[in-house]
């Protein structure tokens, strides 16, 4: 899934698309925009005469690159990733998009296709389409399906773009510059150093190179379709940091998370490694819960992809996790509360018992939002 408001500069998303869409542009997809106009003229024409070879720098030597690579900020080059990974699934998702129309006979392609990653709400076969065209939302967690689900705005979640299996066709795709860029940028992650960084830098920036780590897996093997599947993919995803070698679970249960929380899934982990040693070099201070509404692990319960940038870690985890709650939870006019399985398979992070784990629901919600009022009448009603 891609949450297009905060995870991707728009801006950055078309310049960058449509250089790849024109032949006879540099492959260079992640970069500084022409020098000059005559730079710009250069890529327009074919006929215009081009400059002396003495009038453009020669290419550095393959290690000076590489050195240059390595002294990149890690949280600079873990954001600089995720918008690279974000670039290709978007792509992809518009080649998938382009092969139904082609199927179906419907070759009239949307005229805003380029400049809006918007998905129609006609392609959505969830429950409930009807309403969500009504209400011009796109709901994919499929809360307005349930029977006397009461109204309400779902915030930004209602941009979502959802990826599917269908969409994860790379034929065609792997000569594209974009996968050359994020290959390039992935080696330049294994020279990075971590020892300098502060914890908010590092919990930045593990939470970008989980959500890396689980995209590129996607891309590898395939979008997970039951819990069997996403345990299999967490095994199977790795990254290369700083020359060690992890997996997603790794990531997850030795970094992010502290010893007290550690998922029981973790002992199904492939990768031999040790916890004490992982945790002294990598592993965070303390704990984050609202990790939780970071990690997306492509499961259709996952929280929305976002970039995270130190110097906002804290306000972004709190917008990231009341953003999901006001999309994801379900209040009837028959007081019925349902709650997404990603909270109720992590109660231990926020309660004890399901009782308390509905308190802190509610207590994290804003006294403004008609969602709270709405809770509260249902707890009222037992």
């Amino acid at each position: 899934m891609f949450f297009i408001s905060q995870a991707m500069n728009a801006e950055y998303l078309q310049r960058h698309l449509a250089a790849d869409d024109k032949p006879d542009r540099s492959p260079k997809i992640i970069g500084p925009p022409p020098r000059n106009s005559h730079d710009k003229k250069q890529s327009n024409s074919a006929d215009e005469k081009p400059p002396r070879v003495t009038q453009e720098p020669s290419p550095p030597p393959l290690t000076a690159k590489r050195d240059e690579q390595s002294k990149v900020q890690p949280n600079k080059l873990s954001e600089r990733i995720v918008k690279c990974l974000a670039v290709i699934f978007i792509r992809l998702l518009r080649s998938s998009r382009a092969a139904e129309m082609d199927k179906s006979g419907n070759l009239a392609r949307s005229g805003n296709l380029q400049g809006s990653f918007r998905i129609d709400a006609a392609l959505n076969v969830a429950a409930g389409a009807a309403k969500e065209k009504d209400r011009g939302q796109q709901d994919h967690y499929g809360i307005f399906g349930i029977q006397d689900s009461m109204v309400r705005d779902i915030g930004p979640y209602k941009n979502l773009v959802r990826f599917t299996s269908s969409a994860f066709d790379l034929r065609g795709f792997s000569s594209s510059p974009l996968l050359t860029k994020l290959r390039e940028m992935l080696e330049a992650l294994q020279q990075v150093n971590l020892s300098i960084l502060t914890h908010q830098q590092k919990l930045a920036f593990w939470l970008n190179i989980y959500n890396t780590c689980i995209m590129h897996g996607i891309l590898q093997h395939g979008l997970p379709s039951n819990s069997e599947k996403l345990l299999a993919l967490k095994n199977k995803a790795t990254i290369n940091v700083s020359g060690q070698k992890f997996n997603a679970l790794v990531i997850e249960n030795f970094i992010l998370r502290q010893p007290s929380s550690v998922k029981e899934e973790f002992w199904k982990c492939d990768v031999d490694v040790e916890e004490q040693q992982v945790r002294s070099l990598y592993g965070l201070n303390s704990s984050e819960p609202n990790i939780l509404f970071a990690m997306c692990c492509g499961t259709r319960s996952s929280p929305a992809l976002r970039i995270y940038k130190a110097d906002r870690l804290m306000a972004d985890l709190e917008k990231a996790k009341l953003d999901y709650l006001q999309a994801s939870l379900v209040v009837t006019s028959t007081r019925r509360l349902m709650i997404p399985s990603l909270i109720h398979s992590n109660t231990h992070d926020f309660a004890k018992d399901m009782e308390s784990l509905l308190r802190w629901i509610c207590d994290q919600l804003p006294t403004s939002w008609s969602l709270r009022k709405s809770m509260v009448d249902c707890l009222r009603g037992h």
